[in-house]
């Protein structure tokens, strides 16, 4: 079955925060950076959230859509 666009996105976003973490413990890197990075991680675990829910919403709008016909 072919991957759904979110799951797609998801995958993007997990992706990106693993190398972002990864940045993060770099001993090389100054402080500054690391917030930015932690913020930036922030801000896509909060995507992901969103999309997580407006899948499961689309979900929920197919098996109610499959148990009306």
């Amino acid at each position: 079955m072919p991957q759904s666009v979110y799951h797609i996105q998801l995958q993007e976003i997990q992706e990106e925060i693993d190398l972002l973490n990864e940045a993060c413990t770099r001993p090389e890197e100054d402080e500054f950076q690391i917030m930015r990075w932690r913020d930036r991680i922030f801000d896509l675990e909060q995507e992901q959230i969103s999309i997580e829910q407006r899948q499961a919403e689309l979900d929920q709008m197919d098996q109610d859509y499959l148990e009306l016909v």
